[in-house]
């Protein structure tokens, strides 16, 4: 038996460059994700902007679990990238978006994902495992978002 969790995620801060130097950092995915997101165990490309992400294995108690997804990133413009989940024979899905906003001096980054996953645990630990897996991936997205501020 299994259930499944959501986790929506959010952050933002104030790039020092301009919005296309900022793109431009972000669009450089195996740096600017692959260096930057902790936990990740691999990052790797399947084919062009498209992306396995696999995650260091979780243990709660007798259970292990490893986080894995792929996703597709697709940029509009100069504003905007977004993470488009790809379903295919995966148990987990990210989706969102970074929103780039130019300022007087530098550009607003804004950034939102929606991690949904099955975890293939009995179902009577869905109330306690639920807020802790939650916790566990917003601590992961929370350290993200500082490490690509502070690295931009």
């Amino acid at each position: 038996m299994a259930f499944t969790v959501e986790t929506y995620c959010t952050g933002s801060f104030q790039s020092p460059h301009c919005e296309e130097k900022t793109l431009e950092f972000l669009t450089n995915y195996k740096n600017s994700i692959g260096n930057y997101f902790a936990g990740l165990e691999s990052f790797t490309e399947e084919e062009a902007d498209t992306y396995r992400w696999t995650f260091k294995s979780l243990s709660y108690g007798a259970y292990h679990l490893q986080i894995t997804f792929l996703t597709r990133f697709e940029k509009s413009g100069t504003h905007e990238i977004q993470i488009i989940p790809i379903k295919e024979g995966e148990r987990a899905f990210l989706s969102g978006r970074w929103q780039l906003t130019p300022l007087k001096e530098g550009t607003q980054v804004s950034f939102e994902a929606t991690l949904v996953g099955e975890l293939p645990l009995p179902g009577l630990m869905k109330p306690i495992v639920t807020p802790l897996a939650q916790k566990e991936v917003k601590k992961l997205f929370d350290r993200y978002i500082t490490n690509v501020a502070k690295a931009i």
